[in-house]
């Protein structure tokens, strides 16, 4: 009984935890601080080049549209609405972003293992 309650405690705390990441990680994709972004996602292979590509992107909203927690508790896939403009345009765009989060238990944190959005996927 005692190790069901800690690992129901455990997954409440990493719950708690992922909350505060997308929270934060939404809050530095809002305005449109990618570098932060990265930072708080734990994002690999994000380098200066990426980043300078992302310089025009200028986020308008970011809408949570649903979350699901895998079986185990240590996956997520999130799905998020994002409306941006480039600066070089006033057009308007919109994107359908599937974030795959991860819990790393060595780091004992989540990792947004899918990267950055793709604004500049072509439809």
């Amino acid at each position: 009984m005692a190790l069901a309650g800690c690992a129901a405690t455990q997954e409440r705390s990493r719950g708690a935890q992922f909350d505060n990441i997308a929270l934060a990680y939404e809050t530095a994709i809002r305005w449109s601080d990618f570098e932060r972004a990265v930072g708080v996602a734990g994002v690999s292979g994000a380098n200066q080049e990426t980043l300078q590509r992302l310089k025009p992107v200028k986020v308008v909203s970011y809408d949570r549209v649903s979350a699901e927690l895998s079986e185990d508790g240590t996956q997520i896939l999130q799905i998020v609405k994002i409306e941006y403009t480039l600066e070089t345009s006033m057009k308007l765009r919109r994107i359908v972003d599937q974030q795959g989060w991860q819990f790393d238990p060595a780091q004992k944190r989540w990792i947004l293992v899918t990267g950055l959005p793709d604004f500049f996927r072509q439809k």
